[in-house]
């Protein structure tokens, strides 16, 4: 049993960002993954009010670089302490859900040199939209891959 706990910490880890936008507004939250390979959100996701493509390049950097491995018993957690939720204002959490469209960026491979980031297609929830990039890349550049991202589909699923 411990030598297979040594195995998955030694196993090579993909980094994980989640971000959350409304509009303008974008929750970017930085990742923790457990040994096992469960992902879950950082305490303290960043807020930003997106005017310039480079602002959320940056944000998202910042969270790609504070990805970590800890062992966290999870038992304990519950969907009303998830850190983007609290970082909404929303109400509840159906509100949250509601008006906040999820955007996951992933490593490829355990290099993490190129980044996929999805999210699902507004006309059709059983398709997704996606993206990718080198997370080395300018903040401008992520930014404006991430934004456009964002809102594809957007005016289409309006119609």
């Amino acid at each position: 049993m411990f030598q297979a706990f040594l195995l998955l910490l030694d196993r090579p880890v993909v980094r994980m960002v989640r971000i959350h936008h409304s509009g303008a507004r974008f929750i970017v939250a930085a990742m923790h993954q457990v040994p096992g390979g469960i992902y879950y959100e950082q305490r303290t996701p960043v807020v930003v009010e997106v005017q310039q493509p480079a602002t959320l390049g940056a944000a998202f950097q910042t969270a790609f670089d504070a990805f970590s491995v800890r062992d966290t018993d999870m038992s304990s957690m519950k969907k009303a302490d998830w850190p983007a939720y609290i970082a909404s204002g929303m109400r509840s959490m159906a509100m949250f859900e509601r008006e906040y469209t999820s955007i996951c960026c992933v490593g490829l491979n355990p290099s993490n040199a190129t980044v996929r980031a999805s999210r699902v297609y507004p006309a059709n929830p059983e398709l997704e939209l996606s993206t990718t990039f080198n997370p080395l890349s300018s903040p401008e550049e992520i930014g404006t891959a991430l934004l456009r991202l964002a809102r594809a589909g957007v005016q289409e699923a309006g119609a």
